[in-house]
């Protein structure tokens, strides 16, 4: 009874049935006759049918024979799932290769040898002399063939005693199958009616692995300004089967490539489109052959230094804005980056209607303007960082000053008697009709009337040497207001010394740490002397300073019989206080690399340790005030998620890092893996101790990474490895 086939099965067909193969395995032949030989299928009432074969409903073991036939075994069991016949072992006078499913003998054989002819151009036992060559009995080698061209074509496996009798592989009907029509693995004595002969494509044994060299981006290590990178080289084969591609796999961030175009002994290869984290990338390369072979990793590093061109933003954090009825104003600001961290940033400011050109780049995130004019203003800041990209929409704020204060007066405080070659500070304040004052100290105009005297812009005055005391008049000049003060000159010069202090440590000094004697209001630098002190008792007092513990005030006594003491005050006491941010990272199971930016005030070291072995520092592991350490995450094999930690400048930060996808269970003496998926990431070994069998529905992902080991392997029909994993058989 003859069936319809839907359309599918045609379109499988033209799918499935297209063009020659090329070189071939001796191993792959026999593991592909084995596949038939024992695939194990469920036949149906539909698949049985008396007229063509002799198949009863229940559980199968080998493909059906079926005359005409070419079947992969892939498409022989959708056949067999949609209720096509089970091959036709019985009537055998004409093809069913589109309407019925199985292979016949020459079938068969051409898809052991890995062809994919189809039905339309079949090759019967006639043409496989055109692709073989007559060999003796003696020169057999699993894979060869016995032909009888016209009649029957056999796989040998191996002789079982002599050369008169062997195992072969064979399509074959009743009553040599069996009762039903069937490829099956049997016993035959010599008949040389049939010619033994030799697969034109077939690659002897071959156990020596190719070798690769990368020649670009470079051979050893390099740095790149792309994401993406293109690897070549040359890869060569001396084992006889030739190369069959090239694998080019970025182990920090799991992104392969492949070239397939390699062929031959000796050939060049080119992969790209190889993308790169920033930082260094791990680069390796393998070169395979046809006999599954595979070359030693030719790792090269490469490490990716992006160009930044991206502009830094900046924001206005404080400042007037809107009408104001003060005129004097500070504004704050700050900027960020993606490269450039806040801290490295610089910033240029004009206050339009008050400024003529942009301020020169500081770090400073505040500016202060005092004193304007009642008006109209506007402030814009911009940013830069250290790649010299500049904020090209500097950021602005608009205000108006309205301030109806009016100046009431002006005094001048400060010391009524300086001693000779000696100096003093003198303060300017303006005070206002609404009880408000300020000090206009850098804003008034100052003057002497002593030739003895000369005092700065700031009210600074310097006196020279006397030989009796002199009368000096201090005047202060601010928005036509003015004041006077008056200052006698003292001749000290039979009772005076000087003082001299030292400040310890020198990183306070370094950092702005100064003295001065308590009522003077000058600050004076480590080591400076004061002249002409007149004898008697003086305090000493230090400068507050950021990050340090300022020392308690000293006294000091001048006199004669000690003109010049040297004070010697407690040393400055540095605070230190850090901090890390972030504090925690999570990574992937690939791992990866990760940085903590470490702030602490100048002259405040710190260090950092890892505690597992997992975690690597990379750079910055030590620094003094603000820093980065940067750190590298290693892959986790395991299927279990980790935690590590670092201590960095005394606090915790903690790494987590996801496990790695879990293996499935392909373990054990002679294991045979069917529907089974291996997932992207896993890093697996199946080992047999006996014997693998990897067949229909095993699939191993992209990024996935299975080991098989045992004394035999075999790949059967239906195995798929997706481009991008990596698949490593150990036959030992």
């Amino acid at each position: 009874m003859l069936r319809k086939i839907p359309i599918i099965i045609v379109i499988l067909c033209s799918l499935f049935y297209t063009g020659y193969s090329s070189a071939i395995t001796r191993d792959t032949v026999m593991s592909t006759a084995s596949s038939y030989a024992n695939y194990s299928w469920y036949c149906s009432s539909s698949n049985a049918d008396p007229s063509y074969n002799s198949y009863t409903v229940g559980w199968q073991t080998g493909v059906a024979y079926n005359w005409g036939g070419v079947d992969t075994i892939s498409v022989f069991q959708q056949y067999i799932n949609q209720g096509v016949i089970a091959g036709d072992s019985k009537v055998c006078t004409q093809s069913h290769c589109l309407d019925f499913a199985g292979v016949d003998c020459s079938g068969f054989v051409t898809r052991c040898w890995g062809m994919s002819n189809g039905c339309s151009d079949k090759l019967d036992t006639s043409a496989l002399v055109g692709i073989s060559t007559a060999i003796s009995w003696e020169s057999l080698q699993r894979g060869d063939i016995l032909l009888l061209a016209g009649s029957h074509v056999q796989l040998f496996d191996s002789f079982t005693s002599g050369t008169n009798q062997m195992w072969v592989y064979d399509s074959t009907v009743p009553p040599s199958s069996g009762n039903v029509g069937k490829v099956i693995h049997r016993i035959i004595a010599r008949n040389n009616n049939y010619i033994p002969r030799k697969y034109n494509s077939i690659v002897e044994s071959d156990s020596n692995p190719p070798t690769v060299n990368v020649t670009s981006p470079c051979s050893s290590s390099c740095t790149s300004s792309s994401s993406s990178i293109t690897v070549s080289g040359t890869a060569s084969d001396s084992g006889g089967s030739g190369l069959d591609k090239v694998f080019v796999f970025n182990l920090t961030n799991s992104n392969s490539g492949y070239d397939y175009g390699v062929s031959g002994n000796s050939s060049s290869f080119s992969v790209s489109g190889i993308t790169l984290n920033e930082g260094q990338n791990k680069i390796l390369t393998q070169a395979y052959d046809n006999a599954a072979n595979f070359s030693d990793s030719f790792t090269v590093y490469v490490t990716y230094n992006p160009l930044d061109t991206t502009p830094p933003d900046t924001s206005i954090t404080g400042g007037p804005s809107g009408t104001i009825t003060y005129n004097d104003v500070n504004f704050t600001y700050s900027g960020s980056d993606n490269v450039t961290s806040a801290s490295n940033l610089v910033y240029s400011y004009k206050l339009d209607n008050y400024d003529s050109n942009w301020s020169s780049y500081t770090s400073s995130t505040s500016k202060s303007y005092s004193d304007l004019p009642n008006a109209s203003y506007t402030f814009y800041v911009r940013a830069k960082d250290q790649a010299g990209n500049v904020d090209s929409s500097p950021v602005s704020r608009s205000f108006t000053v309205s301030y109806d204060a009016v100046l009431s007066h002006i005094t001048i405080s400060g010391s009524t008697q300086v001693n000779e070659s000696t100096e003093a500070q003198y303060t300017c304040t303006a005070y206002y009709d609404d009880s408000s004052s300020s000090n206009v100290t850098s804003s008034a105009n100052w003057s002497e009337n002593s030739n003895y005297a000369s005092i700065t812009s700031n009210g600074y005055l310097t006196t020279s040497s006397v030989s009796s005391d002199q009368s000096c008049t201090i005047t202060a000049i601010y928005r036509g207001e003015s004041d006077t003060h008056n200052v006698t000159i003292k001749n000290v010069s039979q009772d005076v010394g000087s003082i001299r202090v030292s400040i310890v440590p020198q990183q306070a000094a370094d950092a702005g740490a100064q003295w001065s004697v308590v009522g003077e209001s000058i600050w004076r630098n480590s080591g400076t002397i004061k002249s002409n002190v007149q004898f008697g008792t003086y305090t000493i007092e230090f400068k507050n300073i950021s990050g340090w513990t300022t020392p308690s005030n000293k006294e000091v006594t001048v006199f004669a019989a000690v003109p010049d003491p040297w004070i010697n005050g407690d040393p400055y006491t540095q605070t230190c206080t850090y901090s890390i941010s972030p504090t925690s990272k999570t990574f992937t199971f690939s791992g990866g690399t990760g940085s903590v930016t470490v702030t602490a005030p100048t002259g405040c070291t710190w260090n950092s340790t890892s505690y597992d072995a997992w975690i690597t520092i990379i750079s910055g592991s030590s620094g003094n005030g603000n820093g980065t350490l940067n750190y590298s995450v290693s892959s986790n094999s395991s299927t279990s998620s980790r935690t590590g930690n670092m201590t960095i400048a005394d606090k915790t930060f903690t790494v987590t890092q996801d496990g790695a996808p879990p293996c499935p269970d392909c373990s054990g003496s002679e294991v045979v893996l069917t529907n089974m998926i291996f997932p992207s990431g896993c890093n697996c070994e199946c080992v047999g101790t006996k014997s693998i069998a990897i067949g229909q529905s095993v699939t191993i992902k992209n990024g996935a990474r299975v080991t098989f080991t045992a004394p035999k392997v075999k790949i059967q029909s239906g195995f798929h490895a997706e481009r991008g994993a990596v698949v490593e058989i150990r036959q030992e």
